[in-house]
């Protein structure tokens, strides 16, 4: 392997996703130091969705975050204070619970994010991590499942953002019991599980039965 590689934000290939492209701009380069990815924009509006750095994931939570607008405008609101970044700015989020967001002003806005948590070695997530992501957001829920489970077998095990993410794509089809043993070992891994199937849609179907409602309680 030499010293250095080069590549084109513009030309890199991605992952659409709500009319945007995600980059994975870590693993085109073997980036294990450091998160980083870039976010392009189809035709405008959403272009890094409103999230913060505190909740519940598979990655490290707790994360600085700098953002560099490479192409296009965009609107950031950090805090509910928007900040117009044209081609060039560069906006750093410091504080992990301050929410974030950002509209593409132009089609082809594309944004490159870099973060990681302070004082701390950055954790890379494996390929199946991403692979998995992308087969949930293309409705490929059996895929999803299998390549999870490869994240808990290989690399995380026990890891309670998997075991959520694993029993949202059971519930999704319709495997309600699968559903609500994934659940039940997420919410014992990690409590922060409990609060976040309050609200998550994809768990709509587990509504009615009377476990999930002690799961959530």
């Amino acid at each position: 392997m030499r010293a250095f590689d080069v590549a084109s934000l513009h030309e890199m290939e991605g992952n659409e996703i709500d009319g945007r492209v995600r980059l994975d701009v870590r693993q085109r380069f073997g980036i294990k130091a450091f998160g980083t990815s870039a976010v392009r924009s189809i035709d405008g509006g959403v272009v890094i969705r409103e999230h913060d750095e505190t909740g519940f994931r598979i990655g490290q939570s707790g994360q600085e975050e700098l953002y560099v607008v490479v192409a296009g405008r965009a609107t950031f609101t950090v805090d509910g204070e928007q900040v117009d970044a044209p081609s060039g700015t560069v906006v750093f989020v410091r504080d992990p619970a301050a929410t974030r967001s950002a509209v593409a002003e132009e089609p082809g806005t594309t944004v490159l994010a870099i973060g990681g948590r302070a004082g701390e070695a950055f954790l890379p997530l494996p390929p199946e991590a991403t692979a998995a992501f992308q087969a949930f957001n293309r409705g490929e829920y059996e895929r999803s499942i299998e390549l999870y489970e490869k994240l808990l077998a290989e690399h995380l095990p026990g890891n309670a953002a998997v075991l959520f993410n694993i029993a949202c794509a059971e519930a999704l089809l319709g495997r309600t019991d699968a559903a609500i043993e994934r659940l039940a070992a997420a919410v014992q891994a990690d409590e922060r599980a409990r609060e976040a199937a309050r609200t998550d849609s994809d768990l709509d179907s587990l509504g009615a039965d009377p476990r999930f409602a002690e799961l959530i309680r």
